[in-house]
């Protein structure tokens, strides 16, 4: 650094720039600061005895007011600089973390999706499950150690394997359920959430309100109304509710059409009745039991029995034509 422009900026007549260059200069080395301090010394000794002596006070104490704030607002600015970079580092980290737990959480879940089959499944602690079409369920590959948890959509009958330690708890859109060890059937769309108990006991409840809640036993069932939140418990008296698992139908004068639509949900197909045929009369009603039997079959019997005519018209899609039981004017 050059004595004159110290000097000047001693005696006050520095230029902006030069009071810059100053400022850094003396920042850059504590021996810079030094010899600064010597050239002030100088300065002073050499100065006009009649310079007032507040002059060179004042100078000097703005010199130090300078480098004390340039010092500073450098200091703060490596602080503050510091600081949001770990405040920065610390979100990106928790962001990562979170992201992490979510791929392990999706990672470490199964889905089982049906279409216009139905499937039997084995769960990890050994429970059945058989999925109805168009069905679908979410489950751990490996079950907590204090409890069972899966999510189902759809219609799906299970046989849980018995745990007291352990519950097993079905979580549906507006409900869930929960079991020790029975076998039951749950079924979901968007108008009703049913269970249906075909032994032991099971707790149903809404997921809103676990108070609001029914304990059903063996041949109870209890609907829950999506829209209204409204839980009923009534009386199972259809013996076709799990037929769709068993392919095992009962009829008992059942009225030919809800023959027609029991054979629908158990093997999977659409009837089409045609508006002349008439099996909606009175003694269009069957009295038999079917147990596994295929469907062709129960077919052609069906239209020996009642004189109709059962086509197929596409993959899985009928068409039901005649008089049938039409009474006679």
């Amino acid at each position: 650094m050059e004595e004159e422009i110290v000097f000047r900026y001693l005696n006050g007549n520095s230029s902006a720039r030069e009071n810059e260059e100053i400022e850094r200069w003396l920042l850059e080395d504590d021996e810079n600061v030094k010899t600064f301090d010597y050239w002030k010394e100088v300065w002073i000794n050499s100065s006009q005895e009649d310079m007032p002596e507040p002059d060179t006070a004042i100078a000097w104490q703005k010199t130090k007011t300078r480098i004390n704030e340039a010092g500073r607002l450098t200091t703060d600015a490596k602080v503050f600089s510091l600081y949001r970079y770990f405040k920065y580092a610390a979100a990106l980290l928790f962001a990562v973390g979170v992201i992490w737990i979510m791929i392990q959480k999706e990672s470490s879940l199964e889905t089982w999706q049906t279409e216009d089959q139905i499937a039997h499944r084995i769960l990890p602690d050994g429970s059945e499950v058989w999925l109805h079409r168009n069905s679908q369920l979410k489950l751990p590959t490996s079950f907590s150690d204090d409890s069972r948890n899966v999510e189902l959509q759809g219609t799906a009958f299970f046989k849980v394997t018995k745990n007291p330690d352990k519950p097993f708890i079905i979580h549906n859109e507006e409900t869930e359920v929960k079991v020790l060890g029975t076998a039951f059937m749950v079924e979901t769309n968007e108008q009703k959430e049913v269970v249906i108990v075909e032994s032991g006991k099971v707790a149903f409840y809404s997921r809103q309100n676990n108070e609001h809640k029914v304990i059903l036993t063996a041949h109870k069932q209890a609907s829950y109304n999506t829209e209204a939140r409204k839980l009923s418990q009534v009386q199972q008296n259809d013996p076709n509710r799990f037929a769709w698992k068993t392919r095992q139908l009962v009829f008992a004068e059942t009225p030919l059409h809800e023959v027609m639509e029991s054979l629908e949900d158990v093997y999977g197909i659409h009837i089409e009745q045609d508006v002349a045929s008439g099996i909606s009369g009175p003694d269009c009603k069957l009295t038999t039991t079917i147990d596994q039997e295929p469907l062709e079959h129960i077919l052609e019997t069906l239209e020996s029995l009642f004189d109709i005519q059962i086509e197929k018209k596409l993959q899985n899609r009928y068409l039901l034509k005649g008089e049938g039981c039409a009474q006679e004017n």
